[in-house]
């Protein structure tokens, strides 16, 4: 329930955890887990045409998934057993994405010419494409 992608997050304060509710910090984190499973909800279902995301999304797919699938896999293997593993993914991917962008762009302007160009606003296009019509295809 907590390893979905992407996450929507609302935080709620709940109630305070006394001293005296938990002997030690795995009943700590016992209390902590139940509430917040206790105040998750599924998203609403979203509304729209998804079917003008389905020519860039499946590019978004095909040119960046494997991309994020190698440092989803590479943090799941380096923060296993922890609870740093969204941390860990959102850090890779702000570091490399940029990076990873610039260079296909400036790969297809040395093959394609000016017209490589148009990758840079593009590929970013296509994997936000590729998010919102998952969204629309998981939400119940």
């Amino acid at each position: 329930c907590f390893t979905a992608v992407p996450k929507h997050i609302e935080v709620v304060c709940g109630e305070q955890i006394k001293k005296g509710d938990a002997e030690n910090v795995r009943e700590v984190n016992d209390i902590l887990y139940n509430r917040l499973e206790a105040g998750m909800h599924k998203a609403a279902a979203r509304k729209g045409h998804s079917i003008l995301l389905v020519f860039p999304a499946l590019i978004g797919y095909i040119t960046q998934r494997w991309f994020y699938v190698m440092w989803r896999n590479f943090a799941k293997k380096k923060t296993r057993n922890t609870v740093f593993y969204d941390s860990v993914v959102f850090c890779l991917l702000m570091l490399t994405y940029p990076v990873f962008v610039l260079a296909v762009t400036l790969l297809l302007v040395l093959i394609a010419g000016p017209w490589g160009w148009l990758a840079f606003p593009l590929l970013p296009f296509t994997a936000w494409a590729y998010k919102e019509y998952r969204l629309f295809h998981t939400a119940e």
